[in-house]
């Protein structure tokens, strides 16, 4: 059994023949900053959307904050070395409060990563082939997708959960654990009912996110209202009804 959880760049899924992921036109940076004496920001998650600049921090602890920043327009770098990309993260949020470019001038500048946005299609989550004999994927190698709504990692963990269950119910009582033991007929329909099991949950995340990143990069009125429409046909008011997702017991 080979269950490919190796990313975004999955060498699994290129062994499934997925379709190449398909890219967003932003970028976005992730970093820590230090504060020796203290920040004094609550311990919450706050985002901030001025303008094509998405931008998010967390306090960690008293002296540690994750942040990111995110420019939904810009699909120009790479990010070669870190000097860069810090310099690009601070033209980005020059128009944002002192704190904001504190805290981008005084970060750890070896924990800067630029990442080119990405996501598997919502149709080809919804038709694609995610087994080949006992291989599958899971997390990002089976559903990258944008960090617009934070569900991908809840997604993974979800994976986790109902790929065990379903593997579990194919071994045979008397040999408990052991996988070895089962045939291969019995492990490939455990990996199809965790497939099929995920697939209409993974389709609605992707579609969401896919959506509200969208909405959230067009500068276009038209455009702007289009998506919002769709999300209120697909998704109604109750738009944070995917964080009451129950994926069951393991």
């Amino acid at each position: 059994v080979l269950i490919g959880c190796d990313g975004a760049n999955s060498v699994v899924s290129d062994y499934l023949q997925l379709k190449p992921k398909k890219a967003f036109a932003c970028h976005a940076v992730r970093g820590f900053t230090n504060y020796p004496n203290g920040h004094g920001f609550p311990q919450e998650l706050l985002r901030i959307k001025t303008g094509n600049v998405l931008v998010g921090r967390l306090a960690l602890n008293d002296n540690q904050v994750f942040w990111f920043v995110v420019h939904m327009q810009d699909n120009n770098h790479n990010g070669e070395d870190q000097k860069t990309i810090a310099n690009l993260t601070l033209k980005w949020v020059d128009n944002l409060s002192e704190d904001w470019k504190e805290m981008v001038k005084i970060c750890d500048i070896e924990s800067l990563t630029m990442t080119h946005l990405r996501y598997r299609s919502p149709l080809e989550i919804m038709f694609g082939k995610f087994r080949r004999g006992t291989v599958t994927v899971a997390g990002d190698a089976m559903h990258v997708m944008g960090p617009f709504l934070g569900q991908g990692g809840s997604a993974a963990l979800e994976d986790a959960v109902v790929l065990a269950r379903c593997l579990a119910r194919k071994i045979d009582p008397d040999h408990k654990d052991m996988l070895k033991d089962c045939s291969m007929k019995n492990i490939e329909e455990g990996i199809d009912e965790y497939v099929e099991e995920r697939r209409m949950r993974l389709v609605g995340l992707s579609t969401q996110t896919y959506l509200t990143g969208r909405l959230l990069q067009t500068s276009s009125g038209v455009a702007r209202l289009m998506f919002i429409v769709l999300l209120v046909i697909l998704f109604g008011r109750a738009q944070i009804r995917h964080t009451k997702y129950d994926c069951g017991r393991l």
